[in-house]
């Protein structure tokens, strides 16, 4: 089984109450699996146009097998509002 580290930003991690936690998926999980434990944990439903979401540096929208990029020990997910400015 996959053990995987969820990383919150800002403001998400207010609505969380943590700045990161590890996840246990299982075996073959996917991104949408990840998507769904955490939306089950904090709510939160992803994706979401209020906020950012990568997989090891890469935007969601950028994962070649989108939602169903299959996720491996130790990747990184970070949360973060959209960014800002100018």
């Amino acid at each position: 089984m996959p053990r995987i580290t969820v990383k919150y930003l800002v403001n998400i991690r207010d609505k969380t109450g943590t700045g990161n936690e590890d996840l246990e998926l299982p075996e073959n999980a996917s991104l949408q699996d990840a998507a769904d434990k955490i939306r089950e944990l904090h709510g939160l439903s992803l994706p979401d146009a209020r906020i950012m979401a990568t997989l090891n540096g890469v935007g969601w929208a950028q994962c070649v097998g989108g939602m169903k990029t299959p996720l491996k020990e130790k990747d990184v997910i970070l949360l973060f509002p959209p960014l800002s400015g100018g």
